[in-house]
């Protein structure tokens, strides 16, 4: 109740008026580890929260929503505190990816398996880590921190 009493506020409201008139969108992807910015971001009740979600299968956030490795939302104690668009509501539009660096390989194939995405900016290693051409290795072969 609370979300849709802050959602119907003049700002918030035309903040998510403009998103859904976007024809293209370019969002930001994060792993889900301690290391990143979404445990550095205060977000979660104690880093235990983060953990459970990492053991839970979450291997990506976008949008403040969590996606396991097959791409898929998952349901989080913390739907009802995001202030964002749905990220599957995005479907069918031009909706880029951006991250790069070891720790992200997970997390933007987890991304991109969600079907939402149309492009992708990266670096190099982390392009060649998600098509399985760095020596050998997978997105799920990063050193998650624990």
């Amino acid at each position: 109740a609370d979300k849709q009493v802050l959602l119907a506020q003049a700002g918030l409201a035309e903040i998510m008026r403009t998103i859904d008139a976007a024809t293209v969108c370019i969002l930001g992807v994060g792993a889900v580890d301690m290391d990143g910015s979404i445990a550095r971001a205060n977000v979660f009740d104690a880093e235990t929260s983060l953990r459970a979600l990492r053991a839970r299968g979450a291997r990506a956030e976008v949008l403040g929503q969590f996606l396991d490795a097959s791409g898929a939302l998952m349901s989080t104690p913390y739907d009802n505190r995001v202030m964002a668009p749905d990220l599957f509501a995005l479907k069918g539009r031009e909706v880029w990816a951006v991250a790069g660096g070891p720790t992200k390989a997970a997390a933007l194939s987890a991304a991109l398996k969600s079907g939402v995405f149309t492009g992708l900016i990266t670096d190099e290693a982390t392009a060649r880590r998600l098509v399985g051409d760095a020596d050998g290795l997978t997105p799920e072969a990063d050193a998650i921190a624990s």
